[in-house]
């Protein structure tokens, strides 16, 4: 079904501008999430004079391909019901980049996006993840991506045939990929679908193994590898097996002496550090790595009071108001998110597209035009200053590295040092 609408989109494509005709497609799009709760999401915004517009358009779509283009600019206020969607963690919303997107709608529309998930890190937990790094080898559909659609005018009075399928295709894609992934990838089982987009631990993380000084002093707890690692080393005989204690039979460096190593001897208890679920449960670290690497030393030698256990429901909302904050650090001290500042490297279009001419004549070539073909040979005869486009040339074109050196590149998490 899904292959169907992703070829001819239209049908089940409903374009909102105006509340009553959100209401209409709310209704089947809710009556679907309870049957399987994903949406393939995407957004679109314009650009002009290279400053970037607000969100123009939001896309969603169902696992039966029923889809709703909503045109932001067209509407005085979003929907709750739309917003309730986009902030539910229940509801799996899958995409590429789907951060950029969730951004996008807390710096234009001030909605804390929630549940997004982005397909490509599907892809690489499949047993087939090297021939499938594109929507179009994922879907069986070469979708028609042209950059003038992409970049086109979100917010023209009304949408062209080419923007609403593009759109459309868009969020459907997304969709289509995550499922066919998931059922590939392992025995479906779309009702927790939501649940195993993240890796939750098998195991429970606090051991709560007691670590001695020779005089009997408890130092910490730690796990039960760390243990084993004294003891096994020579440096520390187990004078208890529950709870595992292992005494060491050195001077350690230092020795619990302030209310602040309190924490370090105390139980930690195997559930979520907010709802308290005691099952699937994942670790966080408080402070990101990209700012804690940054930190001074003091502050990360062995330090685990950062590392905390939170469920999966809690630990997408943390992440959802972690971008937030992220966000509002990146305006603070100018050092802007999602931009060509903020990449090590950038696409150079003109090597890229000798890169593609030379993968279109030697994978299509037969299915290309012979005007088409002699316009992509054209393209490499330019680049290389040859005569004569030979079997060498065309492989050395298709191997060109198209991504250049950002000279501009500054990471955000410098900038805040």
């Amino acid at each position: 079904m899904l292959k169907e609408k992703l070829e001819n989109p239209l049908t089940a494509t409903t374009i909102v501008t105006r509340i009553s005709e959100w209401d209409e497609v709310y209704s089947v799009l809710s009556k679907h999430c309870s049957e399987v709760p994903i949406l393939g999401f995407d957004c679109e915004w314009s650009n002009v004079d290279g400053n970037t517009q607000p969100i123009a358009l939001i896309q969603l779509a169902s696992h039966q391909g029923v889809c709703a283009l909503v045109r932001v600019c067209c509407l005085s206020t979003l929907p709750e019901s739309l917003k309730n969607i986009l902030t539910n963690p229940k509801i799996l919303k899958v995409g590429v980049a789907t951060w950029e997107d969730a951004s996008k709608l807390k710096r234009d529309l001030g909605i804390q996006f929630c549940g997004g998930y982005d397909v490509r890190h599907l892809i690489f937990r499949h047993p087939k993840r090297v021939s499938l790094l594109s929507k179009s080898g994922l879907s069986g559909t070469v979708l028609n991506k042209h950059f003038s659609v992409r970049c086109s005018d979100w917010e023209a009075e009304n949408l062209s045939t080419i923007q609403v399928k593009y759109a459309a295709q868009d969020a459907i894609a997304s969709i289509a990929i995550c499922l066919k992934l998931v059922a590939e990838t392992r025995a479906p089982d779309l009702s927790n679908v939501c649940s195993r987009a993240y890796s939750a631990r098998k195991s429970a993380l606090y051991d709560n193994c007691i670590l001695q000084a020779p005089d009997g002093q408890q130092l910490c707890t730690c796990d039960y590898k760390k243990a084993m690692w004294y003891f096994a080393k020579g440096r520390g005989e187990v004078v208890c097996e529950n709870p595992m204690t292992v005494r060491l039979n050195f001077e350690p460096s230092g020795r619990p002496s302030s209310e602040y190593d309190r924490y370090y001897l105390t139980d930690k208890v195997n559930k979520c550090v907010v709802c308290g679920q005691s099952e699937s449960f994942l670790r966080k670290n408080i402070v990101p790595h990209e700012y804690r690497k940054h930190f001074p030393e003091h502050l990360k030698d062995h330090k685990s009071h950062d590392i905390l256990l939170l469920c999966i429901e809690c630990h997408t909302i943390c992440n959802s108001h972690e971008n937030a904050v992220k966000n509002e650090l990146s305006i603070k001290c100018n050092a802007p998110i999602g931009t060509e500042r903020d990449v090590k490297s950038k696409l150079d279009r003109k090597l890229s597209g000798v890169q593609k001419a030379a993968n279109a004549l030697i994978f299509n070539r037969q299915a290309i035009p012979s005007n088409r073909i002699s316009e992509l040979e054209e393209i490499i005869k330019n680049y290389y200053e040859v005569e004569v486009v030979t079997p060498e040339i065309l492989e050395m074109a298709k191997n060109l590295e198209t991504h250049i050196p950002n000279s501009d590149y500054f990471p955000m998490d410098e900038s805040l040092c």
